[in-house]
């Protein structure tokens, strides 16, 4: 997953800089559905890069850290819990069982 966004250091015509978010974070399952759980995930680190962009600092500054959701809401929680691929009672299906 790749973001663009303005930076005072870029050297490309727009002013923009394209940088690689750290980890592997899939958006689509091996059917090639969306995942909502893995979308919120990304969105949740999005908005903290968007934040560190609108204060004018490097929002890849903590390159040794992963990049990790900030807060648990409800929705997600029970989504997270009750999830067929890695929820608390599973479903055993073919994509599953590899």
């Amino acid at each position: 997953m790749y973001v663009k966004f303005v930076s005072a250091t870029s050297s490309a015509k727009d002013g923009r800089e394209k940088r690689k978010l750290p980890g592997d974070l899939p958006v689509r399952d091996v059917r090639g559905r969306l995942d909502r759980d893995q979308v919120e995930e990304v969105e949740a680190i999005l908005k903290r890069l968007g934040r560190a962009v609108g204060l004018g600092e490097d929002p890849f500054r903590e390159a040794g850290k992963e990049l990790e959701p900030e807060v648990l809401t409800i929705g997600r929680g029970f989504r997270r819990a009750l999830g067929r691929r890695d929820g608390k009672f599973p479903v055993k299906t073919d994509a599953t069982t590899s």
